[in-house]
């Protein structure tokens, strides 16, 4: 088996396990909170969902860099970037997960989700589960999307890019 379809299937793995992690972790999530409550067991179960995703991110980037320094003429085409900034978009909004939102969840495991401090971070919530969600079926879609040839438009990701850095960077809470 040569090095290309090695890093190929893993590559395909990590996408497989993260945008399912992904579309596993909105599903549980809207299912868990219809009851109004996250209690400890649920909290759990999102948090190995999350992992997963992270195990899925930890596939794709290695991966994703190696078909890059193996094929250089990729450094210029536009679908290309268009597949690295969403990737950093999922990374991204990864963090703003796991920085702010999970521990809104941990704090107020066992309680209604309606408690105040919840309902003020309840745009945040249902922002990055959105983002989660289209990121990742974009990655995915523009993965196979063999005929996609397009400018990449610089001028619309950077500002997006900018401000999700802003967030990701503040501190927990």
């Amino acid at each position: 088996m040569k090095i290309h379809e090695i890093t190929t299937f893993f590559h395909v793995a990590g996408v497989a396990i993260g945008l399912g992690a992904a579309v596993v972790s909105d599903y549980l999530f809207v299912r868990f909170a219809k009851d109004g409550v996250l209690d400890r067991g649920e909290l759990r179960a999102l948090r190995f969902v999350s992992l997963l995703v992270v195990v899925g991110l930890a596939l794709i980037v290695p991966t994703g860099l190696l078909f890059a320094v193996a094929s250089p003429a990729q450094w210029h085409d536009g679908k290309f970037w268009a597949i690295m900034t969403v990737t950093a978009f999922i990374c991204v909004n990864g963090a703003v997960i796991h920085r702010k939102v999970i521990p809104v969840f941990e704090a107020h495991a066992d309680r209604p989700l309606a408690d105040e401090d919840v309902e003020g971070s309840a745009a945040l919530i249902l922002t990055t589960g959105a983002v989660s969600t289209v990121s990742w079926w974009t990655a995915a879609l523009l993965g196979v999307w063999v005929s996609a040839d397009f400018r990449y438009p610089y001028m619309y990701f950077s500002p997006c890019t900018r401000c999700c850095c802003s967030v990701a960077s503040s501190p927990p809470g």
